[in-house]
């Protein structure tokens, strides 16, 4: 069925060679299933919804290029069909693209994330309108679009579990306002199997009120003293580094190895504090 809002200049009813079909351009699927029993209907009564092709710009081998049909094209082919029935449209590249896409769309032959990515092609790399206009050309509403796109915003876990039906578009929307690593928190938690909205948006709550606990003083403190001592290590070796170039018998050479021996002395300071403070807070946490 040819959608109301793509401008056909004209179509005619005929029919092709298979051999004459370029099936590359339009493919919103990433696998076109098990097309065994498709090819079993239609080899017992034909086939009764025809291609839908438009001439190519540039032909080279194949003169048609396919908009829509193409698990029963492939159907055909495994039948070994030379010909088959189609409908010749004269249409634009963008209306060939909303023509592929509302058939598919229709028939409900894409995963939610092929969807998404399609209306994603339409919207940003074409570059040819926005939800609301896609959403009138499909037959979709504009908030429907937009929940595909949000779905590819997900992790990649969490797509793969929309794509393969363990997760409804619906469920993983629920996770939107978690970062990337909370969602495959919950992901984890999850497991395999179906996954309720309940349950998903109970866990996205949890989580979403998570507070992470400030620091307290003696922590600073801790983390401080740390990098001072680092800090200390690294001076000390390029004191000594320093010494070295000095002349052992001089006034100079004497003084520069107090400085570096008080500074050891902070050091030894700073690295008993350190113990003692660890210590204070390994009691703390009992």
């Amino acid at each position: 069925m040819l959608s109301s809002s793509v401008g056909v200049g004209r179509f005619e009813q005929l029919k092709v060679k298979v051999s004459e079909v370029d099936d590359d351009e339009f493919v919103f699927r990433a696998d076109l299933g098990d097309i065994n029993s498709l090819a079993g209907s239609i080899e017992r009564y034909g086939l009764l919804q025809p291609l839908i092709l438009r001439l190519k710009a540039n032909p080279e081998k194949e003169a048609y290029e396919l908009l829509a049909g193409h698990r029963r094209l492939a159907a055909c082919r495994l039948l070994g069909f030379t010909e088959v029935p189609a409908i010749l449209v004269d249409v634009n590249e963008k209306d060939a693209f909303i023509l592929a896409l509302t058939e598919n769309v229709q028939s409900k032959s894409l995963n939610p994330i092929e969807e998404a990515m399609a209306f994603q092609s339409y919207i940003h790399r074409k570059g040819w309108g926005g939800a609301s206009e896609l959403a009138r050309n499909i037959g979709k509403s504009p908030a429907y679009i937009s929940l595909r796109l949000q779905l590819l915003q997900l992790p990649d876990s969490i797509r793969s579990m929309v794509a393969s039906n363990r997760l409804a578009p619906f469920t993983a929307a629920e996770l939107h306002g978690l970062s990337g690593n909370q969602a495959e928190k919950l992901v984890a938690s999850i497991g395999d199997g179906q996954v309720s909205l309940r349950r998903v948006r109970k866990l996205a709550k949890e989580i979403k009120e998570e507070k992470e606990i400030a620091p307290t003083d003696l922590e600073r403190y801790s983390a401080a003293l740390k990098m001072f001592i680092l800090s200390t290590r690294r001076a000390l070796n390029e004191m000594d580094a320093s010494i070295h170039r000095l002349n052992e018998s001089g006034d100079y050479y004497r003084k520069a190895v107090k400085y570096r021996y008080d500074l050891h002395r902070i050091l030894d300071s700073m690295v008993n504090e350190y113990a003692s403070v660890k210590k204070q807070l390994l009691v703390n946490e009992l």
